[in-house]
């Protein structure tokens, strides 16, 4: 059995800042931490190549004003949210069926949930339960 990807789409969230205009957060955010340490987080941002940042939170939110648990909490739903718009826009590009999939990846590296967000998906989009 070969596998192939079909079709790929992205949902981006509603916030967006360049990175410039993040920093001064990131200085709030680290405030009472060792200089040097701030330094290398700065540099890291600076330097990664990302010129623009997306988020599901507005920079106040995630620098100032949550708890990690309640970051999380908004992260739980609002993930699954933007990863079901962005599968609706790959299915339909390649004129697919939610139960036409046999492989699902999807990948995030900001918050924590379990079930995880596949899990949602196939739930959410009467997907087959078998999918892998």
């Amino acid at each position: 059995m070969s596998v192939k990807i079909t079709s790929v789409a992205k949902q981006l969230p509603k916030y967006t800042r360049e990175t410039k205009d993040i920093i001064p957060y990131l200085n709030i955010w680290m405030s009472g931490q060792e200089e040097r340490f701030q330094r290398k987080v700065i540099k890291l941002f600076e330097n990664a190549g990302v010129d623009r940042r997306y988020s599901i939170m507005d920079a106040e939110e995630v620098f100032l004003n949550t708890s990690f648990e309640e970051k999380n909490d908004i992260y739980s739903r609002e993930v699954v949210k933007l990863a079901e718009q962005s599968l609706v826009k790959a299915l339909d590009k390649a004129n697919l069926n939610p139960t036409d999939i046999d492989y699902i990846i999807t990948v995030s590296c900001t918050g924590i949930m379990i079930p995880s967000m596949d899990a949602y998906l196939i739930n959410n989009l009467k997907m087959k339960q078998d999918i892998v």
